[in-house]
Formats: C-alpha cells, sequence, structure tokens
C-alpha cells in the first residue's frame, strides 16, 4: 500500500499554479529521502535539507519538517541567500530564480554527500542531480545517476525508474 501511494505522488497530474507547484515538488523531495543512501557519517543527527532562492519552498519543507521525519531523525530546513551561506546539508534544493548559481553550489559542495536538486531548464548539465520538470502539464522529474554517485551516495533503481529518460 505504501508503495502505491508512493507511486501516486510521483506520477501526480494536475494544472497547477506556482505555489501548488512548489507545495509538489516539497513531497517529492521528502520521498526522495528514501530512496537515497547517504555514508554512514550523514546518517546520524538532524536530516538537513537546505534552500538556496526560494522562500516559498523553504516554507513547504519547513511544513513537512514539522510533521515528518527521514526515518528516525528530525528534518531541518535551512534557507540560504547566497552559495557563500551553504553548510553541510543532505539536499540542497535550488530554486529556479538562482538557477545560474547552481554550478557553483556544485563546486561549492563537491567533498559532500549533497544531492543537489533543482526546477529549471538545463538543471542537470549545470550538475544538479534531480530536476523537476514539467510535461504534458504533468510534474515530473529527471535524474543524473552519475552526479549522485560521484559524491558516494547511493540511489534506488526504483526512483531511477520513475524519473523521466532523456
Amino acid at each position: 500500500m505504501k508503495k502505491i501511494f508512493i507511486l501516486l505522488m510521483f506520477t501526480v497530474t494536475a494544472n497547477f499554479a506556482f505555489p501548488q507547484q512548489e507545495k509538489l515538488q516539497a513531497v517529492f523531495i521528502y520521498n526522495f529521502t528514501k530512496y537515497i543512501n547517504w555514508p554512514v557519517a550523514y546518517q546520524t543527527g538532524d536530516f538537513k535539507i537546505g534552500v538556496l532562492g526560494s522562500k516559498a519552498m523553504t516554507e513547504e519543507l519547513s511544513q513537512i519538517a514539522q510533521k515528518r521525519k527521514v526515518g528516525i531523525r528530525s528534518i531541518v530546513v535551512e534557507n540560504y541567500a547566497t552559495v557563500e551561506d551553504i553548510k553541510k546539508c543532505q539536499m540542497l534544493y535550488v530554486g529556479s530564480a538562482k538557477s545560474s548559481l547552481i554550478s557553483k553550489a556544485v563546486l561549492k559542495l563537491s567533498l559532500e554527500p549533497t544531492v543537489i536538486i533543482s526546477a529549471s531548464e538545463g538543471g542537470l548539465k549545470k550538475g544538479s542531480s534531480i530536476n523537476f520538470i514539467v510535461e504534458g502539464g504533468k510534474q515530473k522529474f529527471e535524474i543524473k545517476s552519475s552526479n549522485i554517485k560521484k559524491n558516494g551516495l547511493k540511489i534506488s533503481e526504483d526512483l531511477l525508474n520513475l524519473a523521466v529518460k532523456k
């Protein structure tokens, strides 16, 4: 039953306004945590999700963090105004307003096992691991598994199978 719910969340169809899109993307981000394994050193303490350039996403993820956990770990959401502000985190969402900074964020976190998620055209080419796209009115995502693996992370085949193939 749980897998069916997750599959439905990944294939939700909607013509949605921007705030609803970020709400749905926040749910996707939370669900991504179930399909990615971090190194042992990153499996203790709070699970940190950073957000660069999207207060709306910070708010949506914070609402999820109040109700959910990653395993037994509390979720902490941090908002960053600049690349220089970015701290150690398991996931970093780069909003479309800051998409020009994806490459700099990737460089800043190059030695950390961080999944970088974007929502902009060409996000994977700029170095993000997961990029949100809308196709035919449906929220979807694409994955560049080599960007995930080079930082010592393991990704489930189930998640790869749900991604848009490019």
